[in-house]
């Protein structure tokens, strides 16, 4: 497995053991960072929600929906790779959510960096770079017709962006 949880999970060992606690501090430190992880992949499930126009209502029930999951349950209270790997997967689809309301690049570089971070939290992340392709291609045809220089530069600006995202969690 790639190593962007194992260098996380080192960085919190390192705080814990360094505050002179046990290694049942770092086993609840661990799992305490998997939690919040958990649940701001529910945050940014509510966000994206929002974004696509759903109500507060509708929201907050996908974000319910989410938490209640036994896969998100499990996942958020054990410290693995499969949770970082659903962090990263979901905040690239917000970031390319928010790149097809606004066309802001910034969020479409975001989504391509969530790619990679999440291929360095699990190999089968990398298969998420088909996201932000997909809706700057085919979502976007026409700009891609009208100025496709401009549009080869982000799409190669995002493949750096992948493989330097790629780079920092390994």
């Amino acid at each position: 497995y790639p190593s962007l949880p194992k260098y996380l999970m080192f960085g919190i060992g390192k705080i814990v053991y360094a505050m002179g606690y046990s290694d049942f501090a770092f086993f609840i430190a661990a799992r305490s960072f998997s939690v919040l992880l958990g649940a701001l992949s529910g945050v940014l499930i509510y966000y994206s929600a929002r974004t696509i126009g759903a109500n507060t209502l509708t929201s907050a029930l996908a974000g319910l929906i989410y938490i209640s999951s036994g896969v998100a349950a499990a996942n958020s209270r054990f410290a693995h790779n499969d949770l970082y790997l659903q962090f990263f997967s979901i905040l690239c689809i917000y970031f390319a959510i928010k790149y097809q309301f606004t066309k802001s690049r910034l969020w479409i570089y975001g989504s391509f960096f969530a790619v990679g971070l999440a291929a360095s939290s699990k190999y089968t992340g990398g298969s998420l770079l088909l996201v932000p392709v997909f809706i700057l291609v085919i979502m976007n045809w026409n700009d891609l017709r009208k100025n496709w220089l401009q549009s080869f530069e982000i799409l190669l600006a995002g493949g750096v962006l992948c493989f330097g995202g790629y780079v920092l969690g390994t």
